[in-house]
């Protein structure tokens, strides 16, 4: 098994002006993000927009699932090179593809039975995530594993939480403090209260192997709320000032917190909808519909490049449509709620539903780019990764 994950690193080393309504949040600069929200009504005017630029289409084997569950932008600052290092789970295997030649460069070996996330430190060493083992290895650009990190050390079976990595929940790490940051799921029950008062992320520092819990932390007022699994899949991103901002899909707010500063709210809800109201008869294995019928929230990135964040925010639906179709989370209508770099809302252009499988993204050199292979899409083919790159557009303004 060890074999098989230390030779991954030698795949990846070789406005319309519009004016409207919005709620403001007033919020304390308390420690923890708890405390309930005085929301008020508050207007803006919508200055960026996101307008089609080009379409990225990369040829696939038929082996490679043109969906993913963990897809990452990498960009080499010395070759000035961009790659998309995607998670293949059909063989499975860890496949790097240059945006420029629009190529597959490198695959990993088959069998990597063990591989649930993964995240380019440097050109040097990679991390690798074992869920079955609950272990984090790093490895060196020769595939050597030069240091195995255990997540069960030193925990609490009554205070464990399952670490997660997904597109929306990447690993995160941190140079300064050496410290690798995951989401994390806790052990309870989605369907009873109390779920959302567990541990929800987990810290690992690489030189002292110290483990930390609760950088994460959801308001106070949800602690006891219901939502269901489909509600779990929060999403964290992190800034150029060293900042993590995290949101959750029932909450129209967003988090922001250092290592040294308080955590603070920021509104960051959509223009369609505002209170998301949580579920008030909980069945084991009914959360689905329950998910579908709902508005919610899911993915939170940062661009760097041009210093804003994008938040998408879906528009419940129909579990079964007039037709007779059953629907699933992919079925929700998708806009993006886009924050300048004070937080504050300059835009939520929408996206065409039936086209745009949003859980595959990534924000580039060039812009945004989301992949095209929603199921319904007419144009949709499964031998290729296709993406539109979304670029910012600034919007006129009234007069």
């Amino acid at each position: 098994m060890i074999n098989k994950v230390e030779n991954i690193f030698r795949i990846l080393a070789t406005p319309r002006v519009a004016i409207v309504l919005v709620i403001a949040i007033i919020w304390s600069c308390n420690k923890s993000p708890s405390g309930n929200s005085q929301q008020i009504p508050k207007a803006y005017i919508e200055k960026l927009g996101l307008v089609v630029s080009d379409t990225l289409t990369i040829p696939i084997d038929s082996v490679t699932d043109f969906h993913t569950l963990n897809l990452q932008y990498y960009y080499n600052e010395q070759g000035k090179k961009e790659f998309i290092i995607y998670e293949n789970r059909n063989r499975p295997s860890v496949q790097m593809y240059a945006i420029a030649t629009r190529s597959l460069e490198k695959e990993g070996p088959d069998g990597v039975s063990v591989l649930r996330g993964f995240l380019m430190i440097n050109e040097d060493s990679l991390i690798v995530y074992s869920r079955v083992k609950r272990m984090l290895f790093l490895i060196d650009r020769l595939g050597a594993v030069i240091k195995r990190f255990s997540l069960l050390k030193d925990v609490r079976s009554d205070f464990y939480s399952v670490p997660k990595c997904y597109t929306y929940q990447p690993m995160v790490y941190d140079n300064m403090t050496k410290n690798i940051f995951m989401v994390a799921a806790p052990s309870g029950d989605y369907n009873l209260p109390g779920y959302w008062s567990g541990p929800l992320g987990i810290s690992l520092n690489i030189e002292s192997e110290q483990i930390s819990y609760n950088l994460f932390q959801v308001p106070e007022e949800y602690y006891n709320q219901v939502y269901g699994a489909f509600f779990s899949y929060f999403s964290v991103t992190k800034n150029d000032n060293g900042q993590f901002v995290y949101g959750f899909p029932f909450d129209s707010e967003i988090i922001v917190t250092d290592y040294d500063n308080p955590h603070t709210k920021h509104y960051a809800g959509s223009k369609f909808f505002d209170f998301i109201p949580e579920w008030e008869n909980p069945i084991s294995g009914k959360s689905e519909p329950f998910y579908v019928e709902s508005n919610s929230y899911r993915e939170l990135v940062y661009d760097k490049w041009r210093n804003v964040y994008y938040r998408f925010a879906y528009q419940g639906v129909n579990y079964i449509s007039t037709s007779g179709e059953q629907r699933d989370w992919n079925d929700k209508k998708p806009s993006i709620v886009i924050l300048d770099r004070q937080f504050e809302n300059v835009g939520e252009p929408v996206l065409a539903t039936g086209t745009y499988f949003t859980r595959n993204f990534f924000v580039g050199k060039e812009g945004l780019y989301i992949s095209n292979n929603h199921r319904k899409n007419k144009n949709l083919s499964k031998d290729h990764l296709s993406f539109t790159l979304f670029k910012l557009q600034q919007l006129n303004q009234p007069g």
